[in-house]
């Protein structure tokens, strides 16, 4: 649980906006602990990933990397099983809506998956699966099954790389921009950051080779709630201001930056779900 303070940001972000209904996927005991510590709703994933996942190197595109990707498809099967549609992200995601509404009617017009994407807007497009949305149909575990097929072929893929290999050009639906952008789109709009004037309702920050890349392209761009600076992610940024406590919620019309830091919650304080 390295990136525990992208989960605090991704997660105040959220309750800005109302949004309770979650769960966090534990691959480990320790994470779990964790995670319940800080108050979170998290599930214990390990029966799911199976006690063989290595953990001791995580960065991109490494073995354990890889292993844990696919383990996400395992993880959403299990959801998608259960009855439920679903909601599937990584943790370096940013919310500046409520977006959910937006994508259950988005993901009406196809009968598996919503995705993110990466590519060109008027070139190859490849699914991204960090941040997508699933309906709980039988062509969504279908899709899933052959995929986790497909690893015998492509044992050294990754689960983006998987799914791209068995998704049909009619299982491609892809998600709006710039209403749903992420890290390859934020590097061309320029030096505004007003993101809520251009439609954006979430961001998915890819296209950073690690998290402290993560953490400097999120403060340049406002997208820090927590009310705690991240660990290496207040250098001098490219282009104005600094990152400091709540530098994201200034950037909405409407919204107290202190009263919305108290209605969210620090970080370590967990988030109390309320009705």
């Amino acid at each position: 649980m390295c990136k525990v303070d992208l989960v605090d940001n991704f997660l105040c972000s959220l309750r800005m906006f109302g949004v309770n209904k979650y769960l966090i996927f534990a691959t480990d005991s320790v994470a779990l602990a964790m995670l319940r510590e800080r108050g979170y709703h998290a599930w214990d994933g390990e029966a799911t990933v199976g006690k063989g996942l290595d953990k001791s190197d995580s960065n991109f595109r490494t073995s354990s990397w890889k292993q844990l990707t696919r383990a996400k498809m395992k993880v959403a099967k299990q959801v998608l099983q259960s009855g439920h549609h679903m909601f599937f992200s990584d943790v370096d995601v940013v919310a500046l809506e409520n977006f959910l509404p937006s994508l259950v009617s988005e993901s009406q017009k196809s009968p598996q998956w919503l995705l993110d994407w990466d590519g060109k807007r008027t070139g190859k497009k490849e699914a991204n699966t960090g941040f997508y949305f699933m309906r709980a149909e039988k062509g969504s575990i279908d899709l899933l099954t052959k995929a986790t097929l497909q690893q015998k072929k492509m044992p050294a893929k990754d689960d983006q790389q998987l799914i791209n290999a068995v998704m049909t050009s009619g299982q491609r639906n892809y998600m709006p921009r710039p209403k749903f952008a992420n890290g390859c789109y934020l590097r061309n709009v320029g030096k505004s950051t007003d993101l809520v004037k251009k439609g954006v309702a979430a961001v998915h920050v890819n296209c950073a080779v690690n998290k402290l890349m993560k953490h400097k392209l999120m403060c340049n761009m406002g997208l820090w709630f927590c009310a705690n600076v991240p660990e290496g992610g207040n250098p001098r940024p490219t282009f104005g201001g600094r990152c400091k406590p709540g530098y994201g919620m200034e950037r909405f019309r409407g919204y107290n930056s202190s009263a919305s830091l108290t209605a969210v919650g620090k970080v370590g304080e967990g988030l109390v779900e309320r009705s």
